[in-house]
């Protein structure tokens, strides 16, 4: 008797489980959905070899500034940078210095 309750709860799991996932399966997907679920799985594992790599030919343009790989490899950066910074003014020096000295 004891087994067979044991087995008629591990049937109604299994049958449950089954019900679950035959339930998630109807849900209407677009194509565009999945695509995007797609490419989600291919650039999340490669985001931190990539991010590691960049931080390694960061750390390595600025140890050996004048190796001309390098400076093809960072000009693209470098040109963006110029983009998007200018130079401060005077008077953001002036309170930059002031912040340094402290109280």
């Amino acid at each position: 008797m004891r087994d067979r309750l044991l087995a008629d709860r591990g049937h109604r799991k299994y049958s449950s489980l089954l019900r679950d996932l035959s339930f998630l399966a109807q849900i209407p997907v677009s194509r565009k959905a999945l695509t995007n679920l797609v490419y989600v799985g291919i650039k999340l594992p490669l985001l931190i070899p990539i991010a590691g790599l960049a931080y390694e030919v960061i750390k390595l343009s600025g140890k050996k500034a004048d190796h001309p790989l390098l400076k093809w490899v960072i000009a693209p950066g470098l040109w963006l940078q110029r983009l998007t910074t200018r130079q401060p003014t005077d008077d953001q020096i002036e309170i930059a210095l002031r912040a340094l000295q402290g109280p």
